[in-house]
């Protein structure tokens, strides 16, 4: 009866509430350890983890929960660029060294070369704007 009245006491309309909507959401975002975020606002971290895991505020951080992992799917194809990026720029100088002693050679020669001494399908292809399915198709 009291949902339907609306008196139900939930949130932070609850007598001993410790915190905000606007806490909870702050606190489903941070990315620091649960002990910093339960000290900052004076609640145990088994309080931020529950608030994390959506197991108590979870109607507060629905809405997040999309944005949330949007952004780390962000995040892990970031990652993946970055590490093909470092992966490609190890390939860098031996490149060039090799066009600079075979200045009239071709690409696919080139990329022969690099995958003799040992550089994968995935940095040849960044380091030449290609695909891995290309650089195979010009190694066989």
């Amino acid at each position: 009866d009291k949902k339907i009245h609306g008196t139900w006491l939930e949130g932070e309309t609850a007598g001993r509430a410790k915190l905000t909507v606007d806490d909870v959401i702050a606190i489903f975002l941070d990315d620091r350890t649960h002990e910093e975020i339960a000290a900052q606002y004076g609640i145990t971290a088994s309080n931020v983890s529950c608030i994390k895991l959506r197991k108590s505020w979870s109607k507060y951080t629905e809405h997040l929960l999309v944005n949330q992992k949007r952004m780390a799917w962000d995040r892990r194809q970031r990652r993946k660029k970055e590490h093909k990026s470092r992966e490609a720029q190890k390939w860098v100088p031996e490149k060039q060294f090799f066009e600079t002693i075979y200045p009239d050679s071709s690409r696919d020669h080139c990329i022969k070369h690099l995958r003799e001494k040992g550089a994968t399908l995935q940095a040849i292809g960044d380091l030449y704007s290609i695909s891995r399915e290309r650089v195979r198709q010009i190694l066989t």
